[in-house]
This record gives C-alpha cells, sequence and structure tokens, in this order.
C-alpha cells in the first residue's frame, strides 16, 4: 500500500543528510506513523480511499522537520519554526503535494491533518472528515512517540512538581522551554488525554506505556509525591475512556 508515495518520500529526503540520526529517526518516525493511521482507520472502518489518504497523511505530518533541521538544527518549534505550518508550505510550493495526492478533492485533508498535528488543539473550523483526519494522524503520531521514546532517563533528574498538574486536570502540557527528561516523560503521559480513538487507548493499555513510564521516574520525583497515586488516577482515566462507546 502506497508504494508510490513512499517512493516520493524517501527521494525527498535524500536531498538532506541522510546519515544525520536525527533526520534518519523522524524519517522512520514518519513511516510508522503512516502504518498506525493505517491501522487506526481500519478500526474505523473507513472506505478505502480514505485509509489511503489518511495513510499519506501520516507519512507527510513531518514533512516540515527535515527542513526545520536543515535551517536551524533544532526540533523545537519554540527556538526555531512552527513545522506543521513549515510542512503545509512545503507542500504547496509547485504543487508538490500532487506528487502524493492524485485526486484534488483530498488534498486539503491533507493540508489540514500536516499544519494541526502539532498543535495543543485542532481547530474548531474544520470539517467532518478534515476532523477524523486530523484526530487519527494526532493519535497516531503520539502512539509512536510513545513507545519510541522517553524510554530512558539519565539518573538524578526531578521533574517540576508543577507539571503535574496537567495530570490532575485532565489536560496536555503547553510547550515549554525549559523541560528537562523528566519533565518531557510527564508531558508524554499527559498525551493520553488528547487521545481519541478506542484502538489507541486499547494500545496504551496493552503496550503498559502509562506504567512503563511512571516506573522510569521512581528516582526523579519532586518529596512529597507519590507515584502510585498518579498512576492510579491515570488508569482510572483510560479503563473510564476504553468503557465508553466508541
Amino acid at each position: 500500500m502506497l508504494e508510490i508515495q513512499k517512493s516520493e518520500f524517501e527521494n525527498y529526503f535524500k536531498k538532506f543528510d541522510t546519515k544525520n540520526e536525527n533526520l534518519l529517526r523522524k524519517f522512520n518516525h514518519s513511516i510508522r506513523v503512516m502504518n498506525f493511521s493505517i491501522e487506526i482507520a481500519k478500526s474505523l472502518y473507513l472506505p478505502e480511499d480514505m485509509i489511503e489518504i489518511i495513510g499519506i497523511a501520516g507519512l507527510l505530518h513531518d514533512i516540515g522537520r527535515f527542513e526545520q533541521w536543515k535551517r536551524y538544527e533544532t526540533y523545537s518549534d519554540l527556538n526555531s519554526v512552527d513545522h506543521g505550518k513549515l510542512g503545509v508550505e512545503i507542500l504547496k510550493h509547485n504543487n508538490y503535494i500532487k506528487n502524493y495526492v492524485f485526486n484534488d478533492k483530498y488534498i486539503n485533508l491533507i493540508y489540514s491533518a500536516v499544519y494541526e498535528h502539532n498543535k495543543y488543539k485542532i481547530s474548531d473550523n474544520l470539517s467532518f472528515n478534515e476532523e477524523i483526519v486530523c484526530k487519527i494522524i494526532r493519535d497516531a503520531d503520539k502512539l509512536d512517540l510513545l513507545k519510541t521514546q522517553g524510554n530512558s532517563i539519565k539518573p538524578n533528574v526531578i521533574f517540576h512538581k508543577e507539571i503535574l498538574e496537567n495530570i490532575y486536570n485532565k489536560q496536555c502540557c503547553i510547550n515549554r522551554k525549559q523541560e528537562n527528561e523528566a519533565d518531557k516523560i510527564i508531558k508524554q503521559i499527559c498525551f493520553i488525554y488528547d487521545i481519541s480513538f478506542q484502538y489507541s487507548l486499547k494500545y496504551i493499555k496493552n503496550e503498559n506505556i502509562l506504567h512503563n513510564k511512571l516506573q522510569l521516574l521512581k528516582n526523579s520525583c519532586p518529596e512529597n509525591t507519590n507515584l502510585d497515586d498518579i498512576e492510579n488516577e491515570l488508569n482510572n482515566y483510560l479503563i473510564q475512556r476504553l468503557n465508553d462507546k466508541q
């Protein structure tokens, strides 16, 4: 599936330093997000043409990252550029999007997904199809980040206690310039509050992701912080969401 699009994406990647580990990491991430996107779309029994478009959106969601690294040598949007917005600009330049999407009626769906995937929350003015596609890409992106990042931590790194308020308020964390490794793990854990689909919730539960992340933080807690209470809070939320209707 999507062999033409994957080949084109690989050709685009080859315009950059393919031996650079930071760039290669984003290339591989894009392929995995494409696969997660397709699986989520299939779980919703969407039409075949929509599953394909959603796969393309997953593949392209981070296309702005390569140019971002080339220009700034950072993936921090706060210290460089909004990579979602940059991705849309790249796809629009010389109609590059048409190397991936052969029916014009789907192009705006791709633009919306790329632009919205990294925002704190999606826009309110999206069409029904735009909202579905954007939510799938956001879930797929988070699943891959949860699975592949934040799986180790240096000793004696203590997270900032105030970041826990996001867990108790059931909300994602706002990006901050001053974040340590432990803060970033809490930030990842809070992804659960922006997960939309049962497939994604089940994946998080089956892979034991929340527990594994919290175990990393056993030696990274501020004083008077009880990780068991935090884990119970998260698990109760996860169970509640899993018991909700699709």
